[in-house]
């Protein structure tokens, strides 16, 4: 081992600590650092983050549930499928699956359990937490 002099940073030949560990070469700890912080940036936020709004939530949750395939929805990415109703303007609906008022509340209901609301129903059970059902309340509240 050689130490610099005046100098606190010490080198060690061949990659090698002096308690036998080995050590980075100087190039790979920030490129490591660099594929970290990229792959960190690939992951959406995830859903139990407090600091998101009840909307953002909502977003996200549909996003993961794929609710675009079925249903088109504004302000969601790729969210035009033709199967389901569109949920644009929900706030503005006068009946859920044709069944209940358009409430916040029947909503999230209809939202935990589709099919004992309408037997037969197409739209799948998703197994949404509360927390995920009312941000998504929330996000199609403020589709006006």
């Amino acid at each position: 081992m050689a130490a610099r002099s005046g100098n606190r940073r010490m080198r060690w030949r061949r990659g090698e600590r002096p308690s036998g560990g080995v050590v980075f070469a100087h190039w790979r700890t920030p490129a490591l650092l660099l594929v970290l912080l990229c792959a960190s940036a690939c992951h959406p936020v995830r859903a139990t983050d407090a600091d998101i709004s009840r909307e953002q939530l909502g977003e996200i949750a549909m996003t993961r549930q794929a609710c675009g395939s079925c249903h088109r929805i504004a302000g969601i990415e790729g969210a035009d499928g033709t199967v389901g109703p569109p949920l644009d303007h929900y706030a503005r609906r006068q009946m859920i699956a044709g069944v209940l008022p358009n409430t916040p509340e029947n909503l999230a209901r209809y939202l935990k359990s589709p099919r004992t609301i309408v037997p037969g129903n197409a739209m799948p059970q998703q197994r949404l937490s509360d927390r995920e059902i009312q941000g998504i309340v929330a996000y199609l509240y403020q589709q006006k």
